[in-house]
């Protein structure tokens, strides 16, 4: 799958190539305004790699790259992204969080600083501090009677000039359930509901070497620092940021386990088949007169199913997450001619296809789907994001009188 995957990469540079025009043509405006020396210029990476999609990757759209198409690069590339630190976006180790950050300001930035790397660490946090003091403000204790909650940050202007940050507390970090505590080179970290690490980052920056048996007191130490910071920062109780996602994971679906459709015919969630860890069979009367089309789909581009006409077969698709998986009839189908197909997703995961009671055709998920798609289910068509396996949902072109869903209640 070379091409598939240089093509997704290559996405991901020409969006680089992009972004630096972009700033190219900030700069030059600056320049033409005679501001550019005067101008501080912060630029900086959002985190690690991405590597939620797991191994293959997604690339979802007509035409991968344009402004309507959806393209992760998956874990092989993330891991390349960030090596050689560890692990990706979502975590708090150095692969999720470890940033560049460039600072541009002739006026200030002497130029024997000019390309020189700065190792004291910064945080996102520490952008504000920074502002305020670059434009000499002072950070207000209330509005409208109201009190602020103070400023976390450090300023990080005298690191522009090779001065000393004078950092009064460590760098804290907690980002859904994954936290972390920075302070000087020592560094804590652990994943959600897992045991604290400790590592030398000036001897160990890629954290392959836990101290944490071997130095105990800096683990109860670091540890208790980062509990007093996330009691005040609104951080506890662990795991509450699942909140709306978990009202979203309970909200109502259908508690019907026979459903009877045509085309056009709309579901929302609330109203469509509660299929979260649940098998289920669909019966498909309908004549296609394409070579594309939908005839049902429930979900989107997280999770979710479809019974589709791709490329004249029939094709029974179920993803949830980083897994997917697909039967497809080998034969084309015959234009105008009506046909009944019986698509099941079993309990264990197990796919089959058959149209007009011939022969099966099986394939193998992970199991069944997680959890209710926050997308409806459509007849017909594919109205929210694609759920696949094609990259545009081709509204089916010849007629579906009958649709029947039925939910496995084990």
């Amino acid at each position: 799958q070379k091409d598939r995957y240089d093509q997704m990469m290559a996405i991901y540079a020409s969006v680089i190539e992009r972004m630096d025009r972009a700033v190219g043509e900030v700069v030059d405006g600056l320049k033409q305004r005679g501001q550019l020396d005067n101008t501080l210029i912060l630029f900086l990476s959002d985190n690690g790699g991405n590597a939620e999609t797991g191994v293959q990757g997604r690339s979802v759209g007509e035409h991968p790259g344009d402004p309507f198409s959806d393209v992760f690069i998956g874990q092989c590339w993330a891991t390349l992204n960030n090596t050689p630190f560890t692990r990706y976006k979502h975590y708090t180790d150095e692969g999720g969080i470890a940033t560049p950050l460039i600072a541009h300001w002739p006026k200030v930035i002497s130029g024997d600083r000019l390309g020189t790397l700065e190792k004291q660490p910064g945080h996102i946090i520490d952008l504000l501090a920074t502002f305020t003091d670059v434009a000499k403000a002072e950070y207000p204790k209330e509005y409208h009677g109201h009190a602020i909650t103070p400023l976390e940050g450090t300023s990080l202007l005298p690191a522009f000039t090779g001065q000393d940050l004078h950092r009064t507390q460590p760098i804290f970090w907690e980002h859904e359930g994954n936290r972390a505590v920075r302070d000087g080179d020592l560094k804590l970290v652990a994943l959600e509901n897992q045991p604290w690490r400790l590592y030398d980052l000036a001897a160990d920056r890629s954290e392959q070497h836990d101290l944490a048996a071997e130095r105990p007191d800096a683990v109860t130490a670091l540890s208790a620092k980062w509990d007093g910071w996330a009691a005040r920062a609104n951080v506890l109780p662990l795991g509450a940021w699942r909140g709306e996602r978990a009202e979203n994971a309970a909200a109502p679906a259908s508690n019907k386990t026979s459903f009877v459709l045509a085309k056009n015919d709309h579901l929302d969630r609330a109203e469509a088949p509660a299929i979260a860890k649940r098998g289920f069979t669909i019966t498909a009367d309908f004549e296609a007169t394409a070579d594309d089309g939908v005839i049902v789909a429930q979900g989107g581009a997280a999770r979710g199913y479809s019974l589709s006409v791709d490329e004249g077969k029939l094709t029974f698709f179920v993803h949830d997450g980083a897994g997917s998986a697909k039967a497809v009839l080998p034969t084309s189908l015959r234009p105008g001619k009506k046909s009944t197909a019986l698509a099941r997703l079993a309990s264990d995961g197990a796919l089959s296809l058959s149209l007009d009671g011939g022969e099966e055709v099986t394939a193998k998920a992970t199991g069944p789907l997680s959890a209710v798609p926050l997308d409806g289910l459509d007849i017909g068509k594919d109205t929210g994001a694609p759920v696949g396996p094609y990259q545009s949902a081709a509204t089916f072109k010849g007629e579906i009188p009958r649709v029947k869903i039925e939910v496995n209640l084990k």
